[in-house]
């Protein structure tokens, strides 16, 4: 069971801040897998702390001006 203050209290993965409404979500206790028990998305705070974790999501293509 997880710890529902924990959830409140999470941090970013990549600047530290404050992370509101996250609740993890595993696939396991770490045993069956090689998840190590993790969450299987982190806790991250922006577009861009997103983006230094996967990198640029290339399937979207920006509207150029003709």
């Amino acid at each position: 069971m997880i710890n529902k203050q924990h959830i409140y209290n999470t941090k970013c993965i990549v600047c530290d801040a404050q992370v509101y409404d996250y609740e993890p979500q595993m696939c396991c206790d770490g045993r069956e897998c090689g998840c190590m028990g993790k969450p299987l998305e982190p806790p991250l705070c922006s577009t861009e702390c997103e983006e230094k974790v996967f990198g640029k999501y290339v399937g979207v293509k920006e509207e150029t001006e003709q």
